[in-house]
């Protein structure tokens, strides 16, 4: 490429109205594209061509990338000036097809069986880091502020009915449902958790109920959702308030069939799993306002479990406190660490607003801050410290609030993101991936 030539970024910053003019252009189906003079060529490339390549003259050659009738993208290159290429470069270009679609389908396999792999991995981790708060039968708080919800855990585990887990943000939702999957028929099945706040409306879609290959553009392959994932088990969706109103009428259709539908197909596919639903908003205050439909309400509010906020479970605090510390020392190989009189009264005295998960995080930090064998007062850094007083929102949804604890882990460790990604049990691309989710 001679070097007045002006060579693009790596990644090409085009402009917000290209964004339309590339969908038509992609929508229009050739197989070959032959530009040699802009001028000459249809409106479409007159007016693309100059957003990408601003006050150059450039010749275009491309085509379609097709892969079993199913169209994967497109290959476009260009050269400076005009009238470079020619029907020859054409008809070249076309016995490329193939060979080239199946490349880029292979990279795109291998790309799936890695995220599928990391997702397998982090869910595993997730749920092995659960069921250590569960010890057979029993939560930490079992014979004190949870009592009573132990008690109807024993009693509706062995249905089937949908279960709807009410609370604040970080009062252990999740933690409760792992316990009904694990005190259910279903136990030795697999528990597959969606959080509905965290994945993007275009996404959660196929996320739920999978779909079928060519459904829709990227749709390489089928894929099952989510349903289909949980089949023996259980299903615990998260945040079910944030789901849009149309796949509501979904779910509900869902839960009363027993059977859902991939995209792309008209084709029922029967499933079998328990479903919990959780959420930390008053849903019958969402009905009221329109966001939440009234039909799924009454559908899912037969048995339902108000999980009470940590400030009302006064004795499981100093409980769950030593258990998050011991953990945090056993992980980190250090010496176990005791609570002095004066930081149980302190944590006693403190209303967490951000609960269980709050609660976690003061405690974790007490041992960071901690040289000694005792945690005293001064290492209890509660709401009006700067690393932990971010946390404190109930409106926050689990995204928002594990994004605030990557960003104060980054602080706690000096923006390390191998040691703040060992402290969390998390990997070191899902640490980058959620500071980058941060600052967008």
């Amino acid at each position: 490429m001679p070097s007045h030539f002006k060579r693009p970024p790596k990644i090409l910053q085009y402009p917000e109205e290209l964004k339309n003019t590339l969908k038509e252009f992609y929508n229009r189906h050739r197989e070959i594209t032959l530009i040699n003079d802009l001028e000459k060529s249809e409106p479409l490339y007159q007016k693309m061509l100059p957003m990408l390549w601003p006050g150059q003259q450039v010749s275009v050659l491309g085509m379609d990338l097709v892969l079993e009738g199913t169209r994967i993208g497109d290959l476009l290159l260009f050269a400076e000036g005009k009238h470079r290429y020619t029907e020859s470069h054409a008809r070249l270009m076309s016995l490329l097809n193939e060979p080239f679609a199946e490349a880029i389908s292979k990279i795109l396999q291998h790309q799936e069986i890695l995220d599928l792999r990391d997702r397998l991995v982090e869910e595993n981790r997730f749920l092995h880091n659960q069921l250590r708060e569960i010890s057979g039968d029993t939560i930490i708080g079992a014979d004190g502020g949870l009592k009573t919800i132990m008690e109807t855990i024993r009693q509706i585990a062995p249905l089937n009915s949908p279960i709807l887990l009410m609370g604040e943000t970080g009062v252990g939702k999740e933690v409760i449902a792992n316990a009904i999957h694990s005190g259910s028929k279903r136990s030795k099945g697999p528990f597959i958790k969606v959080n509905c706040g965290a994945i993007p409306e275009t996404l959660i879609d196929s996320e739920l109920f999978g779909h079928e290959k060519g459904a829709f553009t990227g749709a390489n392959f089928r894929r099952i959702g989510k349903f289909e994932e949980a089949n023996g088990g259980t299903l615990f969706l998260d945040e079910l308030a944030e789901m849009e109103i149309s796949l509501q009428a979904k779910l509900l259709r869902a839960i009363q069939e027993r059977e859902i539908v991939r995209i792309g197909s008209n084709k029922p596919v029967s499933f079998d799993c328990r479903i919990i639903v959780a959420t930390n908003k008053n849903l019958m205050e969402s009905v009221k306002d329109g966001t939440f439909r009234q039909d799924l309400y009454y559908r899912l509010y037969g048995l339902p479990i108000e999980i009470p906020p940590l400030r009302e479970r006064d004795n499981d605090i100093i409980l769950l406190a030593k258990k998050f510390i011991s953990d945090f020392c056993a992980e980190n190989k250090l010496a176990v660490k005791t609570l002095t009189q004066s930081a149980v009264n302190k944590l006693k005295a403190y209303s967490f607003p951000g609960n269980v998960r709050e609660l976690k995080s003061v405690s974790e930090l007490a041992v960071v801050l901690t040289d000694g064998e005792e945690i005293t007062a001064d290492q209890i850094m509660t709401g009006g410290n700067d690393i932990i007083g971010e946390l404190h929102d109930d409106n926050l949804t689990l995204r928002e609030y594990n994004l605030r604890i990557v960003r104060n882990y980054m602080k706690m460790y000096d923006n390390n993101t191998k040691t703040v990604a060992e402290k969390l049990d998390i990997g070191i691309a899902t640490v980058y991936r959620m500071l980058k989710e941060d600052k967008e």
